[in-house]
């Protein structure tokens, strides 16, 4: 209140001092200065004795936003573009890599019946294709599954869910290592046991000669008893 009573003395001694200067003045200027007045008397009255703190609150600038929440913000925007597009990105290796792998079984079937055709015994060998087969079907699944946590980080908003979109991102990025694991295993067992065992099979067959009755004979010629 004291403020207050301050300002509406130094309010009227600037009225007086209009005033004085108004006489001097002709009719229509006198009108525009008593309205201008009138008005700026009447807001600034109010302001002070309704809230004298509002006068000096409005001279202050709005507060900045936050530097690291924007800087939150911006990085869940490309955390969760990233995300749109390693979705799309994972339907098409999926079926990329599953055309891949079933041009190379039929490649591996191929040289399989080659084999057999030369007399070979192709067991060990049909077992390891079956065997590849079993571990790229095992890489088929986890891939399938880090598709489906992928989508499942879609289900959370970024910066506002608690930590469970970190949760999400965590076993995404998981379920790649397993992938990666996979692709280790398919790997390692085509170089050390399918290579191995095709490198032995082609060795065994080395001196024997296909037999058209399917059987497996050497390189030894039979003579057929003279005719009579």
């Amino acid at each position: 209140m004291k403020r207050s009573k301050i300002f509406l003395i130094i309010l009227n001694f600037d009225l007086l001092q209009s005033f004085l200067f108004f006489s001097t003045l002709n009719v229509v200027n006198k009108l525009r200065i008593v309205t201008s007045i009138s008005i700026s008397a009447i807001v600034l009255t109010l302001t002070m004795f309704v809230n004298p703190s509002l006068a000096l609150a409005q001279q202050n600038s709005p507060a900045p936003v936050s530097s690291a929440s924007s800087n939150g913000d911006q990085r869940c925007q490309k955390v969760t573009a990233k995300i749109s597009t390693m979705l799309t990105n994972s339907q098409a290796r999926l079926q990329k890599r599953q055309a891949e792998m079933a041009t190379r079984n039929s490649n591996i079937q191929k040289r399989i019946q080659n084999l057999q055709s030369k007399g070979a015994d192709t067991t060990k060998l049909s077992s390891d294709a079956g065997q590849l087969v079993t571990l790229q079907n095992q890489w088929v699944s986890d891939f399938q599954k880090y598709t489906s946590l992928l989508q499942a980080t879609q289900s959370f908003t970024c910066g506002d869910s608690q930590g469970k979109f970190k949760t999400a991102i965590q076993a995404v990025k998981d379920q790649l290592k397993v992938i990666k694991q996979d692709n280790q295993n398919i790997k390692s067992f085509s170089q050390q046991t399918l290579q191995v065992d095709f490198q032995a099979t082609r060795t065994s067959v080395k001196g024997k000669k296909p037999n058209p009755s399917g059987n497996n004979t050497t390189g030894t010629t039979v003579n057929s008893p003279a005719p009579k």
